[in-house]
């Protein structure tokens, strides 16, 4: 249980970087 909601942590992280990195590529 522990991993799984500390993998989500990592997806959540993963997601916002990709979402961070692909809005500067806008730009």
């Amino acid at each position: 249980m522990l991993f799984l909601k500390s993998n989500n942590v990592v997806l959540k992280l993963n997601w916002l970087l990709q979402n961070l990195f692909f809005k500067a590529e806008l730009k």
